[in-house]
């Protein structure tokens, strides 16, 4: 263990990479996707869309004089110029063209007599980035409100439009829920993923060296020579790399935290709360740790006996290769799990890691689900590991022969 650590560690160039380059890739690169997220959503609130209405009754031109909108409304009475607006719309310089009735007003006031209602066609382009957002927006600050007005004038008061009243007198305790949970909802979605990868990856970063780099330069065969039980030689590169990968990922781990905390909502819920809502108690962290490191001795077990059974650094890579888009696979599937999941499910190795993650997140993590993905975890690296120790004494493998 002391060898293998003091390789990495010694080595500037990729204790950097691995401790240092990669959270600070993720940090910048979190902060730049919060970033452009409130850059987006500030610009689509500042942003002024333009507007063109065809026969405009004189009640809905009072309106936009009245409501504050950020439209630029332009009204115009002459049909021919119906499908010029409309190519604009197509070209991606006019947002909307709004068209009433003819006869909109006479069949607003005279709805008794039977002349229908009075239609407002609305005419946008869906690939232009904001002619969408100006549609609702019209729709609902200026026909929404002039509506009102017409039902209001009809019925005297709005209030006998409605059959039914829905949270009008409790609008804050009709939502029951507890905040911690609400916050970890969002968390729950990505970084039982994001943590899956960050351990594969950074154990895979060194661990196909680790062993099958050695059998490729030669050092391997010197080193089994020594007084050193081939067992003891097997574990002290499984610790070794264990310990650098769980480093690793605690300080990636950290990076995005640290990105989160500048910009909470990122992965918050609807009501904004976001990671510096999540109250871990010590249960909680000691459980998190518990299944990063089963889960980090897991993916070292793995990646260790590809790698013990291959003859260079490149066979390891391209036997690592499929076992990294499981992972990725796994990490993917529980985003889309269900919290109330059946406990077999913790009993497949790698996604039950995941599953735990996501549950511990949601404080729905029960104990009995907990202790299941320990158990399955230290059974699966047991196996791997009398796998790796049985390769370190077969000559064959290890002599590439």
């Amino acid at each position: 263990v002391k060898k293998e650590l003091k390789r990495v560690f010694s080595d500037k160039k990729l204790a950097f990479q691995l401790f240092l380059s990669t959270p600070l890739v993720l940090f910048v690169l979190y902060c730049f996707i919060g970033y452009m997220s409130d850059a987006m959503i500030n610009r689509y609130e500042e942003y002024v869309g333009s507007v063109k209405v065809y026969n405009a009754p004189d009640e809905i031109k009072d309106i936009d004089d009245l409501v504050d909108t950020k439209f630029e409304i332009e009204y115009f009475e002459e049909e021919t110029l119906i499908e010029e607006y409309k190519e604009e719309i197509f070209d991606g310089t006019l947002d909307l063209l709004v068209i009433y009735e003819s006869d909109f007003t006479n069949k607003i006031r005279n709805y008794n007599e039977g002349l229908g209602q009075p239609e407002v066609n609305t005419f946008y382009n869906p690939t232009n980035e904001y002619s969408g957002s100006v549609r609702y927006s019209y729709l609902e600050e200026v026909v929404g409100v002039y509506e009102q007005l017409m039902l209001t004038e009809r019925f005297g008061d709005i209030q006998n439009t409605k059959v039914l009243k829905i949270d009008e007198t409790n609008p804050d305790e009709s939502i029951i829920q507890e905040d911690k949970k609400a916050a970890g909802q969002g968390l729950a979605m990505m970084l039982p993923y994001l943590l899956m990868l960050f351990l594969f990856a950074s154990a895979m970063s060194i661990g196909i060296d680790v062993i099958a780099g050695e059998k490729e330069r030669g050092t391997m065969a010197t080193l089994l020579l020594t007084p050193a039980r081939r067992e003891s030689i097997a574990l002290g590169k499984v610790i070794s790399l264990s310990i650098t990968s769980i480093i690793s990922t605690i300080m990636s781990f950290g990076a995005i935290i640290a990105a989160l905390s500048i910009f909470p909502d990122m992965f918050g819920s609807e009501d904004g709360l976001g990671v510096t809502a999540l109250q871990f108690g010590v249960v909680e962290y000691v459980q998190l740790l518990l299944i990063m490191v089963t889960m980090v001795g897991v993916f070292v077990g793995i990646i260790c006996i590809l790698s013990v059974r291959a003859k260079n650094i490149k066979e390891a890579g391209s036997l690592i290769t499929p076992i990294y888009m499981v992972i990725i696979i796994c990490g993917m599937a529980t985003m889309f799990a269900e919290s109330s999941i059946s406990w077999k499910y913790y009993l497949i190795p790698v996604y039950n890691s995941g599953l735990a993650l996501k549950g511990l997140f949601e404080y729905q993590l029960s104990t009995t689900n907990f202790l299941v993905v320990i158990v399955m975890n230290i059974v699966f690296i047991g196996i791997l590991l009398l796998g790796i120790c049985k390769s370190f004494n077969d000559e064959k493998i290890m002599l590439n022969a």
